[in-house]
């Protein structure tokens, strides 16, 4: 099985995109094509910024999307001149927020991937803190498929809403809701990435990016986690519990991460500094370089 790295992104995690490639230039042990999808207003910039890298594979998320998932400039002058009180007639055109594209680029895998079978997914807010391999992850000992499964014994970890929501995308009735599958890297194999799309396809009677326009939100990793383990049952996977990385969710988590005071999963080979805390990677990029001194 050929494998790849995959990363959706934007202009505002330029330099996390780059402190991942580092990590993973340093600790990868397999030279994997590494694919960037990003907004096509920011392809320039990505470009310029990663041309002395040639193992990435930088795409336009556009070539891949629906117009119908992107604001147009007749929605944005008719919302300008419409009275406030009106702005709720435009919102099947105004189109969805960035987080949303990038799962649709995640599901689309299946169209993007040529040579390779399977991605090994990251957001840009990842990065490596030790050597691995794919078999590494894998832990195989023969041809083997992997899906990470976590139960948090937090509630507010739980993701319970994403969970009911991929059922209700998948029309499957109600089920347990104690476990997710957002985790990093996440492995998503090509051929059940898209039977996943032709089950959706075929369950709603028209395009899977319709159908998850019309969701509004979702987790792109319950919904393949769930169709996987509940509907397609296949016989060669084995269900991981451990994550592969730490993840720093709140500014205390960070503040113990600087203070060299975190508390890693013993299974752990990434980060996550979760972009949304606002926290610009100047602020911690000299703590991978201790990561990538400490294994030399």
């Amino acid at each position: 099985m050929k494998y790849c790295f995959f990363t959706p992104s934007y202009r505002g995690d330029l330099e996390r995109v780059r402190m991942l490639r580092k990590s993973i230039k340093h600790f990868a042990r397999e030279k994997l094509k590494h694919y960037v999808i990003v907004p096509q207003e920011d392809f320039d910039i990505f470009q310029t910024a990663l041309s002395d890298d040639d193992g990435v594979v930088l795409l336009k998320q556009n070539d891949y999307i629906h117009a119908m998932f992107y604001q147009s400039k007749l929605y944005r002058f008719i919302k300008s001149i419409l009275p406030t009180s009106q702005h709720w007639r435009l919102r099947r055109y105004e189109g969805r927020p960035g987080w949303i594209l990038q799962q649709i680029i995640k599901l689309s895998i299946p169209d993007i991937l040529i040579n390779e079978d399977a991605a090994l997914v990251l957001d840009s807010d990842v990065f490596f803190i030790k050597p691995f391999s794919i078999q590494d992850l894998e832990g195989r000992a023969e041809v083997v498929r992997v899906l990470v499964r976590l139960q948090p014994s937090d509630e507010s970890a739980m993701h319970r809403d994403y969970m009911v929501k991929a059922r209700e995308i998948l029309k499957l009735s109600v089920g347990e809701t104690d476990f997710h599958y957002m985790s990093y890297p996440f492995f998503y194999y090509k051929d059940w990435g898209r039977s996943l799309l032709e089950y959706i396809e075929r369950e709603h009677g028209t395009p899977w990016q319709r159908v998850l326009f019309n969701a509004v939100w979702f987790s792109e990793y319950c919904t393949y986690g769930i169709y996987i383990q509940e509907i397609l049952m296949p016989d060669q996977l084995r269900i991981i519990e451990k994550p592969f990385y730490t993840g720093i969710w709140d500014r205390q988590d960070f503040d113990a991460f600087i203070a060299g005071k975190l508390t890693y999963n013993e299974n752990a080979f990434c980060i996550v500094v979760q972009s949304n805390l606002s926290i610009s990677p100047k602020n911690y990029s000299e703590y991978l370089e201790r990561f990538l001194d400490s294994s030399i």
